[in-house]
């Protein structure tokens, strides 16, 4: 235990998950660009000022050949959702725990952040997870994950279970809940995720809050 404990003192990974089809839209959202940088790289950037080490994770490598200071990362389960996103990023992690975030969600809340973390520190028992609700559902992303969920999701990949929400613990996790978000987050950005057109209009609208 005492091991474990000290094992999360080391919060110094993000993981930016570049690996969705962007279905609904006409285009590619991973070359979407924001103040002229590919939209993950733009998540990178402000993840950086918190984190020592960022990796985006993509489908795509090929695309962050160029002006891209950042670890560039294959999926290792190709096609398989975020769940195999997040096993690649644990994988290539060296932290216990992980921040992850997706290239769709471009307003970054570093306090959040910081706040999570200190949750983590405080913590008086073992975690695999922190992570927000809105609405009674988990939001996936903007949350931190612990290596200790490797097996599982290893395990719930192989027997074809690729639903995110499955390897959660209500044993091992710390539930923020909707008015500690607010509290960071008074204009409800942080866990927009631009899957639209109609949420792209929303991203141009609000530029000056980035």
């Amino acid at each position: 235990m005492e091991h474990f404990i000290n094992s999360r003192n080391k919060l110094n990974t993000a993981v930016v998950l570049a690996g969705g089809k962007s279905s609904r839209l006409s285009f590619d959202k991973q070359a979407f660009n924001i103040k002229g940088n590919l939209m993950s790289v733009f998540i990178a950037d402000c993840l950086s000022v918190e984190f020592e080490r960022v990796i985006i994770v993509s489908n795509k490598p090929k695309l962050y050949r160029k002006n891209c200071p950042y670890e560039v990362i294959s999926d290792t389960w190709i096609g398989l959702g975020p769940k195999a996103g997040i096993l690649t990023g644990l994988e290539h992690a060296a932290d216990e725990f992980v921040y992850f975030t997706g290239c769709d969600m471009p307003f970054v809340n570093l306090p959040f952040i910081q706040y999570m973390k200190k949750l983590i520190l405080n913590a008086k028992k073992d975690l695999s997870l922190v992570i927000s609700v809105k609405n009674d559902y988990y939001e996936p992303f903007n949350a931190f994950y612990s290596k200790h969920l490797i097996p599982v999701l290893l395990s719930q990949l192989n027997s074809n279970n690729n639903k995110i929400s499955n390897c959660y613990s209500e044993d091992s996790i710390i539930k923020i809940n909707e008015r500690t978000q607010a509290e960071f987050d008074p204009h409800g950005l942080m866990f927009i995720n631009l899957n639209t057109p109609k949420d792209f209009e929303i991203l141009h609208s609000k530029q000056m809050l980035l």
